[in-house]
């Protein structure tokens, strides 16, 4: 019989090669697994990270992490690895494992802007810079010069704020090796 976990949807223990805990440690086993993910997917996101698992993209952008989230990141991919892959781990260890990792995923988003009205900034810089562009093409052209002008600097702006995630849009996913 399937179990629902809270925030994370289905479990089923059948098709879980963790079956042999109890409903409340699978559920947590399932949010390490979605935090490793969030975690996994904020890295390739905000700094390019490449590899097939979190410790492999850890390597690849060790460099522009600060030193306690490095460490703190490998304690995950750690936790992670024993969890799913090895099952190395006593059951009553599995709350502490989910604090580690929503704390690490929280930080990792404070040290990203994720989350932090970041959105609501750079979608006032690209509005203001679309009036500025607006306004000079009025004064200096006409009602279509200044709507073009307005396009021109939205545009600019757009692409140096999002071109990641532009790029991902028009291009798709990059190609993992």
């Amino acid at each position: 019989m399937p179990i629902r976990c809270p925030e994370d949807g289905i479990v089923d223990p059948a098709k879980s090669s963790v079956s042999s805990i109890a409903s409340d440690e699978l559920c947590s086993v399932a949010e390490v697994v979605k935090c490793s993910k969030e975690i996994g997917d904020i890295l390739d996101e905000f700094f390019d990270a490449t590899g097939a698992g979190l410790s492999e993209k850890v390597a690849s952008i060790e460099h522009a992490l600060p030193q306690g989230m490095k460490t703190k990141l490998r304690a995950v991919a750690v936790i992670y690895n024993k969890v799913t892959c090895e099952r190395q781990f006593e059951p009553s260890e599995i709350a502490v494992y989910v604090a580690q990792c929503r704390d690490t995923l929280t930080d990792l988003r404070a040290l990203t802007g994720e989350g932090s009205g970041r959105w609501l900034v750079e979608l006032m810089f690209i509005g203001i810079s679309g009036f500025a562009g607006f306004s000079v093409g009025m004064r200096n052209f006409n009602f279509g010069g200044g709507i073009a002008l307005a396009l021109v600097c939205v545009s600019g702006c757009a692409l140096v704020l999002w071109h990641k995630r532009l790029y991902k849009t028009i291009i798709g996913k990059k190609h993992k090796k």
